[in-house]
């Protein structure tokens, strides 16, 4: 997630965009920086921090307007691949997201106690999944996919 939040704010630091997080809630504002490698800043037009969020919390990110994850750079998986249940439940929702990739049909993706909405799947990575063309899910909290 780290990697996609600091191309976003490379790329849309004067959009708004919207940030869900695992409890439910959400928050908007404009993508301004990460501190402390954990910490993304969103900030007011004004470039005031409104927002401080936990990256470990966020189930997905959706950009507003016209702009899109077209062009984004993903990275690869870890080498070595870390193990235990968190491990096994990324890599089942991320290959179950990935079989939807280039067929056309929609899927709804619960995370964070929020919907996505349906959309078809445009992308997956390690930890990331593109659900339509603007928004990046966290498929270490994904819920449920319909």
């Amino acid at each position: 997630m780290k990697n996609i939040i600091a191309q976003i704010i490379t790329r849309f630091s004067t959009s708004n965009i919207t940030v869900n997080l695992d409890s439910g809630g959400s928050v908007s504002g404009r993508p301004l920086s990460i501190t402390n490698n954990t910490i993304f800043n969103l900030s007011t037009s004004s470039g005031t921090i409104s927002e401080r969020i936990s990256i470990c919390r966020i189930a997905f990110i959706t950009l507003t307007g016209n702009d899109t994850y077209a062009k984004f750079t993903y990275l690869g998986a870890p080498s070595p691949l870390p193990t235990g249940c968190e491990a096994e439940c990324e890599a089942g929702v991320r290959t179950t997201l990935q079989s939807f990739v280039g067929t056309g049909n929609t899927v709804t993706v619960r995370a964070g106690g929020s919907s996505t909405g349906s959309h078809i799947v445009s992308n997956t990575a390690y930890g990331i999944a593109i659900i339509g063309k603007n928004t990046a899910v966290s498929t270490c909290l994904v819920e449920t996919i319909n």
